[in-house]
């Protein structure tokens, strides 16, 4: 009876640990697919980011130890990374010495050159980035574009067949000039697009701080300078007056005929007395 008990035990046993593999299997594979969706979801997500038609702009200001030494090396990373400075603007003022710069980068390149411009400076002051989804516009400009040219081609079809009036040939030839004006200012706006698209921006402002010191009101000239500055108005008044004279030479030339005869007429009522 003993053994039977025994045995009974031992089945149960290896029944329910076989249960709870079953168990352990079935909640893996149900487990499973569920993270394939997650990442399916993920790279369709990626996938749909990179389609789309974005403009990144980055904002930086940050202090330096060296205005012109940091100018320097900016220009080294632009070449790295095959940047160009579009805009620069140097400011002195009692306090601080400043440079703004504007950059455009290649997109791909733009974190990777944000990240590097940030460390140039010994004390962050601002960073933003910033990004508009131009896709919509873009996608409208293309559309516009491509129907545009298609019926551009048609008046140029219809032009090339026709063979009525020469006024009706008038009008489809300004049909042509119109819509090719059309067509020209959706390329130049798909340009511009193209361009901020292709291209990120970074305003970057970058300063140090200099020791106090008060502007000077006004600039005292030496005495050379105020000579050589009189000798060249002295010889500007003399051939303004040159050029008077001769835009008024048919006005002295009456005068002088006037002069000689009246001189001449009171010459000969002297003779007559």
């Amino acid at each position: 009876m003993k053994t039977y008990l025994m045995f009974c035990l031992l089945v149960m046993l290896y029944t329910c640990g076989g249960g709870g593999e079953s168990s352990n299997e079935a909640s893996n594979s149900a487990y499973e697919p569920s993270v394939a969706r997650i990442n399916d979801f993920q790279d369709s997500e990626a996938l749909q980011i990179d389609n789309r038609k974005m403009i990144w702009t980055g904002n930086i200001e940050i202090k330096v130890q060296s205005v012109d030494e940091t100018t320097a090396k900016i220009n080294e990373l632009c070449k790295k990374y095959n940047a160009f400075v579009s805009n620069m603007n140097l400011n002195n003022t009692s306090y601080e010495l400043s440079n703004n710069l504007t950059i455009r980068v290649s997109s791909e390149h733009f974190s990777s050159l944000m990240e590097e411009l940030k460390g140039q400076g010994e004390f962050i002051k601002n960073v933003s980035v910033s990004s508009n989804d131009v896709t919509e516009q873009y996608i409208d400009v293309t559309s516009r574009l491509k129907t545009k040219k298609e019926v551009r081609e048609r008046y140029v079809d219809i032009l090339k067949n026709k063979t009525g009036k020469i006024s009706e040939v008038l009008e489809a030839e300004e049909a042509i000039r119109k819509i090719t004006e059309e067509i020209e200012a959706k390329e130049g706006q798909l340009r511009y697009l193209e361009d901020q698209i292709k291209y990120s921006t970074i305003n970057l402002r970058m300063y140090e701080t200099v020791n106090f010191r008060n502007e000077p009101d006004s600039y005292e000239k030496s005495f050379g300078s105020k000579s050589l500055q009189a000798l060249k108005n002295g010889w500007s008044i003399v051939t303004t007056l040159v050029l008077v004279l001769i835009n008024i030479w048919p006005l002295l030339l009456i005068i002088g005929v006037f002069v000689w005869q009246w001189k001449r007429i009171r010459k000969k009522l002297s003779s007559k007395k």
